[in-house]
């Protein structure tokens, strides 16, 4: 009896064990991984990317950041440090890294790799995500649309009034984030401060017309 008693207690304690280790498991996960990317091709050959990181965890991670960044055998021109801090992420959300890399082959696949840190109960917890990223180079401009003749139809019969619309369910996934442009600059910026220019020969100042204000002095 006391043989049997000893073995329940055992059996017991050690399922309290495994609910407790699953749901620590459950209640402390944070997953951080990469979305869809986005990225352009500048004109100098470089390649900005913009990195989705994504918390798909029910736990929220704080003060995330990114220590290392690589994309294939490119090197990094931005940031210009690390690591970059991108804050709090909480679940089903994501923060945005904004990078850009030289000496890629384009086009091509190259693995993106992004490790940093978050922290959770005060922990400072490591993380690593990885993707492969297939890069195309832009094509230009689209070509300007054809001229296209459709006839002219018909529909015979009576009129039936329209179908209500069904409603989607769920919400359409976020897609890959825009990346950072070159710098551009349009307009000349004047300068912030001018000399003043001597008067040139027999300059001076011509009143047009003169309508009078009816002050002292005939000022114009």
């Amino acid at each position: 009896m006391i043989r049997w008693l000893i073995v329940l207690v055992l059996i017991l304690l050690l399922l309290l064990g495994l609910y407790r280790c699953k749901g620590d498991s459950d209640s402390d996960e944070v997953r951080l991984d990469l979305g869809p990317v986005g990225y352009s091709v500048w004109a100098d050959g470089s390649l900005a990317v913009a990195v989705p990181i994504m918390n798909s965890g029910e736990i929220t991670a704080a003060n995330v950041q990114v220590m290392a960044l690589t994309l294939g055998s490119g090197s990094l021109i931005a940031p210009a440090s690390l690591p970059v801090p991108l804050g709090e992420i909480i679940p089903t959300q994501r923060a945005v890294l904004n990078a850009r890399f030289a000496a890629l082959t384009v086009p091509g696949k190259h693995l993106l790799t992004v490790s940093g840190t978050y922290v959770h109960e005060g922990k400072t917890r490591p993380f690593l995500a990885k993707t492969d990223l297939a890069v195309e180079r832009s094509g230009g401009p689209p070509a300007p649309p054809a001229q296209v003749s459709i006839p002219k139809q018909k529909t015979s019969g009576v009129p039936t009034p329209p179908l209500p619309i069904t409603p989607e369910d769920g919400d359409n996934p976020a897609g890959p984030p825009i990346p950072d442009g070159p710098l551009l600059k349009p307009f000349t910026v004047a300068p912030t401060g001018t000399g003043v220019a001597a008067a040139g020969a027999g300059s001076g100042v011509t009143f047009v017309r003169d309508t009078g204000t009816g002050q002292s002095g005939l000022f114009p």
